[in-house]
């Protein structure tokens, strides 16, 4: 953590000052961020799962059960049909309605809504993610669990009984330390210390689960790796590396692209654009965004580096299962990486008819046509 640095409410009013000056000239995220995210393979388009029309019937079944469709619930829904693509039917559908738990906790008691809640709807949503939050393995910690609560253990029954016991200790931990984080009043109180760029960052990338989106690609094939196995070649701290970066990566772009959001509608502190202007006071808002791109291409560098160094040494393994399983992971964070820009840069839950992004100022959204 960095030493106190103190703002005011008068903050924001220079941040929106500031932001409206830049809607008159647009800015692309697209250049901003080239030659990486404007090479072909970062637009091209992706097919949903194949079982797409069974699937949302499911899905959407689920949400109006347990009443969880708000407005927006298709977007909860694309994004797994999206980024599981080649996953066994059952495992997506599971996947799905953990991403839809997610997503309607995050519109109603996430880090943009808990500070409006009243003072009881905030001792409630509290105890509520503690108890959700404080499970172990055996899921049977909550004493009377109410109705959310028993779907929530119901959702992790099913993860935990269709994978190895080591893959969902890591990812439970993952998951739960995800709702610890994000579910609560995130804004930095003006008294508080800042958090450096790289400590910002970590706690995005456990704010945004982009951890368990990369676990669920073994989960979603039923094709779980051998992390011994992974040692013993020695790309196990290689292969870590890359998720923690590609998580960094995601969580950074998605600071820009919800940042009109966050920031401009909610004033929210909790965005890596406010994180760097209060790490270097008296930054322009233009000047954070092209430090922010700096640093995303710099991710993107690193991330390409380390996916060339892991498959020289996987193309070299002999031909076996192990191997066919490794490489068939590595397609799939390949995808995952270019979906997390493309998922963001297409959803509706970004469009703004007045952002200051050229690929947000829309309406429409492809990805729901």
């Amino acid at each position: 953590m960095q030493s106190e640095i103190l703002f005011d409410v008068s903050f924001f009013d220079r941040i929106k000052k500031e932001y409206f000056e830049l809607q008159e000239s647009q800015l692309s995220l697209k250049e901003l961020l080239s030659p990486e995210i404007a090479s072909e393979i970062f637009y091209r388009k992706f097919a949903p799962h194949p079982q797409s029309k069974d699937l949302k019937k499911d899905i959407q079944s689920f949400g109006e059960e347990h009443n969880m469709s708000l407005p927006n619930f298709q977007e909860y829904i694309n994004f797994s049909l999206l980024f599981y693509p080649r996953g066994s039917y059952d495992e997506v559908l599971c996947i799905a309605k953990n991403n839809f738990f997610d997503f309607y906790l995050n519109d109603t008691l996430g880090r943009d809504i808990f500070k409006f809640l009243s003072k009881e709807e905030q001792e409630k949503a509290t105890m509520f993610i503690n108890n959700i939050s404080g499970l172990d393995e055996t899921l049977s910690g909550i004493v009377n669990p109410d109705s959310l609560e028993l779907l929530f253990i119901e959702l992790l029954s099913e993860v935990k009984n269709n994978s190895p016991e080591d893959w969902f200790l890591q990812f439970l931990k993952a998951y739960c330390y995800h709702f610890e984080i994000t579910h609560k009043n995130c804004q930095i109180d003006s008294k508080e210390q800042i958090p450096t760029i790289d400590d910002y960052l970590e706690y995005r990338c456990h704010m945004g689960a982009f951890y368990t989106v990369l676990h669920n690609i073994e989960y979603s094939r039923k094709q779980f790796l051998d992390w011994k196995f992974l040692k013993k070649i020695q790309i196990d701290e290689k292969l870590k590396r890359l998720y923690k970066l590609m998580s960094e990566f995601a969580v950074s772009t998605n600071d820009l692209f919800s940042f009109e959001k966050e920031v401009i509608t909610y004033e929210s502190s909790s965005n890596l654009v406010v994180i760097f202007i209060l790490n270097n006071p008296g930054t322009t808002l233009r000047d954070s965004i092209i430090a922010i791109s700096k640093i995303i291409k710099n991710q993107l560098a690193e991330i390409f580096s380390l996916l060339k160094s892991i498959r020289i040494t996987v193309d070299s393994l002999p031909d076996s299962e192990i191997k066919s399983i490794i490489e068939d992971n590595l397609f799939e964070v390949n995808r995952v990486l270019q979906l997390s820009w493309v998922w963001q840069a297409q959803s509706s839950r970004y469009k703004n008819p007045t952002s200051i992004w050229v690929e947000t100022r829309t309406c429409e959204s492809s990805l729901n046509k």
